[in-house]
């Protein structure tokens, strides 16, 4: 990690749900890498878990599709 460079939380959640989770970014790391733990995340963490996921075929594998960054607007001082 270059200089200056510090891990900051990031909220993701499921399109189409209520599911969501914080998860530490490393900003030296590639998209694919914040990807894979999304999706590592997402099918593990217990507030990312659907009602009655329990039931459902262990062959689905959600994938991200989509990242998208909303920043909030600056204000100068």
């Amino acid at each position: 990690m270059a200089a200056g460079q510090h891990d900051f939380p990031a909220l993701f959640t499921i399109e189409g749900s209520n599911r969501h989770e914080i998860l530490l970014v490393n900003p030296g790391h590639e998209i694919d890498e914040l990807r894979t733990s999304m999706e590592k995340l997402a099918s593990s963490s217990p507030n990312c878990q659907e009602f009655m996921s329990k039931h459902r075929s262990k062959d689905i594998v959600e994938k991200v599709g989509e990242i998208k960054a909303s920043l909030p607007a600056l204000t100068d001082p």
